[in-house]
This record gives C-alpha cells, sequence and structure tokens, in this order.
C-alpha cells in the first residue's frame, strides 16, 4: 500500500490531476453514464483519484483502493473502502448492480488472478447488473504498456473478453479502441475537446490505445 501511494505522488502533480478530474467528469456525464441506472449500487474498483465514481449518478456510490489516501479523494455521499487485496467478502451475493474498472486488471500480479477476480464480481453483480472495464488494450500500445512499473498482466480486447467469458459473464459492447492510452499523451484534454472526441468514433481508431467492454452475468453461473 506504501508502494501505490509513492507512485500516485510521483505520476501526477495537481495541475494534472486537477485536468484529469475536468475530463472525467465530461467522460461520464457524456458517455459512461448511459450504461448506469441511477438507481443502481455502483462500485469503482481501484478507484484511484475517484474521477468516475464522484461524478457518476447512483443510488448508492462505492469507492475501493488500495491507497490509503482515498478517503481524502471521495466526494461527500461517497463509500470509501482501502484495501489493498481483491477480497470482495464485505459485499453480499448480488449486492452490486454495476462494477467499473479503469486502467485496473494489468495491475495484477498474472492472467490468473484476473480470472479469479472475475469470478469473484460475478458472484457480487447482481443477474440485472453489469461490469464495465476500461483497459489499456496491448495490441495498439506494445510500444509503451510497460512504460509504467506497476504494470504486470498483459490484455488485449480479446483475450479480456476470453476471461469475462470463462468468469462467466456475457459481453454486451466491446470498443476496442476507445480512450487514449494514457493521460500522459500530449492530445489536449480541454472539456471542450473531449465532448468533441466522444462524438467522433473514427477519431477513437485513430488515437484509442484502451478498450472499452460492458459485459452482464450469464444467468445460472453465480
Amino acid at each position: 500500500m506504501d508502494d501505490v501511494e509513492i507512485i500516485y505522488d510521483h505520476r501526477w502533480n495537481k495541475a494534472e490531476l486537477d485536468g484529469m478530474r475536468k475530463v472525467w467528469q465530461v467522460l461520464v456525464g457524456d458517455y459512461f453514464q448511459k450504461f448506469i441506472q441511477p438507481e443502481s449500487v455502483v462500485m469503482d474498483m481501484g478507484a484511484g483519484f475517484c474521477f468516475f465514481i464522484n461524478s457518476v449518478r447512483a443510488r448508492r456510490r462505492i469507492a475501493l483502493d488500495a491507497n490509503s489516501h482515498l478517503v481524502d479523494y471521495v466526494d461527500q455521499g461517497v463509500e470509501a473502502i482501502v484495501s489493498g487485496t481483491c477480497d470482495l467478502s464485505m459485499f453480499a451475493d448480488g449486492e452490486l448492480t454495476h462494477v467499473f474498472m479503469s486502467n485496473f486488471l494489468e495491475h495484477l500480479p498474472d492472467s490468473s488472478a484476473v480470472v479469479d477476480l472475475l469470478k469473484s464480481l460475478r458472484r457480487k453483480i447482481s443477474n440485472e447488473g453489469s461490469i464495465l472495464i476500461l483497459q489499456p488494450n496491448f495490441r495498439y500500445t506494445m510500444h509503451q504498456y510497460f512504460d509504467f512499473i506497476d504494470h504486470h498482466v498483459v490484455l488485449t480486447d480479446k483475450s479480456l473478453v476470453e476471461a469475462l467469458e470463462i468468469a462467466g459473464f456475457s459481453v454486451q459492447y466491446l470498443c476496442p479502441q476507445f480512450l487514449p492510452y494514457t493521460s500522459k499523451s500530449k492530445l489536449p484534454k480541454s472539456p471542450l475537446l473531449v465532448k468533441l472526441y466522444l462524438r467522433l468514433p473514427f477519431l477513437w481508431k485513430l488515437f484509442g490505445g484502451q478498450a472499452f467492454v460492458v459485459a452482464r452475468p450469464k444467468s445460472g453461473t453465480a
């Protein structure tokens, strides 16, 4: 957990975080919210600076992260759970409606850990719910993928889909190239340009380095 805090502090400065917060408000409001029901229970796994969970509208919002400073990042009304493991025993089976993960799975130790986590999440997500994953796609980022010291697992859009299906999910939506690979890119990040980018999907194939997947639990697999 100390390593997580050190990495966070080293990787971004305050100006970058302020810019990312504004960008995520647009990403959630103009795009991700359409996959989230306002009356649902949403958990952001690996919530980081809580840009997603603070912006999304839901009846109950939960942020889970290994960083002990998580409590400083959540807005009022968001539950903060600090955990350095993938233990989900604090949730009842079917308690969660939606689980969101952004740039999380590549930090796990190996591919078996990815499948094991997805299987655990399958039990915690209701049959009417979904898992939403925004994930660096090695197919389009192979030359930069390991520029971050805490990246371990290689995932493409196809291997991510395979892992989800093995874990008991059915993919409802897949975009192999959605957002640029990293917030460190030199592409402009103003909210207005982000709005424009979201409305012009042909740009995604030019600049997108992250896949976005929405999957629902298969019936009878919990």
